[in-house]
């Protein structure tokens, strides 16, 4: 009897230990279904739009025009609502109002992180669960001179990489936002480490057209925060030509951050291994075992 425990109890621990390698995996193939699901939905609402013979007639149009309204008013009141981490939560815009459901306003591609990740509004827990969010009291995003769009996003949860890879974008890499509306094309051109409070590195900058990346810095703490600045990209052909002042030079990550991911990695790798090479052996045990049973 005491041997039947014993033996349960390890299968338990070995289910246990199979459910801890898997879940992560299982988890990011899950949320990468999801977030294809939720980016074809986006991809569909514009197809829709564009097939409206006039602009009147799109579904999304006064959406788009509130945003406008809206990018021009907070940088008219020089985005006086941004004052703490509440504000950041906040979306200016319920979507389901304007009959977008999925209350997805769009999505990032960033080919350096190999990352495809819908973009909601409102850096809310549930937002950033699901995906990218963009900041309460920052730009929408729809481009436009004197904007800023801020996007945040988890640098890993739940198994789910985010913007986990974000230090390997580096000055002259590419951005995508593709909105409702159009594709928007951004270049990197710097990177910062700030401290949570700096709310001012955020802001609007003068005469740019910006799209903020930011997330937790250094991996896996959240002390600081990490930014990569993009500047819109107006003519794909002619490069960017930066307003205002010119960017300061990019800082490099820690190699603290890299060295974890890093190590995280080959853990997870060295792990579904190990399973695999168990899973193996318990087969060709199994077959053995089968073949030494039959009668000759």
């Amino acid at each position: 009897m005491r041997r039947r425990l014993f033996r349960g109890f390890l299968l338990l621990l070995a289910l246990a230990g199979i459910g801890l390698i898997l879940y992560p995996n299982l988890r990011r193939v899950w949320a990468d279904r999801q977030s294809g699901a939720v980016i074809r939905e986006v991809q569909a609402k514009r197809e829709e739009n564009l097939r409206a013979p006039t602009p009147d007639q799109r579904p999304y149009e006064t959406l788009y025009r509130d945003m406008q309204a809206y990018n021009d008013q907070i940088y008219q009141d020089r985005q006086s609502g941004l004052q703490d981490a509440w504000s950041y939560e906040q979306p200016p815009f319920s979507l389901a109002e304007y009959g977008v459901v999925e209350e997805a306003v769009g999505y990032l591609t960033i080919e350096a992180m190999d990352l495809h990740l819908p973009l909601y509004l409102g850096a809310s827990r549930d937002n950033l669960a699901k995906g990218a969010a963009v900041l309460g009291n920052t730009s929408m995003p729809i481009g436009g001179q004197n904007t800023n769009c801020v996007i945040a996003g988890h640098r890993g949860w739940q198994g789910i990489p985010m913007f986990l890879e974000i230090q390997n974008l580096q000055p002259g890499d590419t951005v995508t936002l593709d909105n409702l509306w159009e594709t928007l094309q951004y270049t990197v051109t710097e990177i910062r480490i700030i401290r949570p409070d700096e709310i001012e590195a955020v802001k609007i900058q003068e005469g740019r057209d910006l799209l903020t990346l930011v997330t937790c810095h250094p991996y896996p703490h959240n002390t600081q925060r990490y930014l990569v600045y993009c500047e819109r990209v107006t003519d794909p052909g002619a490069g960017i030509t930066p307003a205002g002042s010119a960017p300061a030079e990019p800082q490099t990550v820690p190699d603290a951050s890299v060295e974890k991911i890093t190590a995280e990695r080959l853990i997870n790798r060295a792990a579904l291994a190990g399973l695999g090479v168990l899973a193996v052996a318990v087969l060709v045990g199994w077959a053995v075992k089968r073949i030494r049973r039959k009668p000759r």
